[in-house]
């Protein structure tokens, strides 16, 4: 079975991520991710091991 994983980087800071309700809705991400200075540094998204992310 195919899991979703959300990666979103996050280039502008005025707190709007529109569109994201909308993919959720349709695909059902197991997991959401927040790439950039509000979330996980894009140096440490790129080292990580996507098995863990389950």
């Amino acid at each position: 079975m195919s899991k979703i994983i959300r990666a979103y980087q996050r280039t502008e800071k005025t707190g709007k991520l529109s569109g994201l309700g909308a993919f959720d809705k349709k695909f059902k991400p197991e997991k959401s991710l927040l790439i950039g200075d509000a979330g996980i540094h894009w140096q440490e998204f790129l080292q990580m091991n996507v098995l863990d992310l389950f």
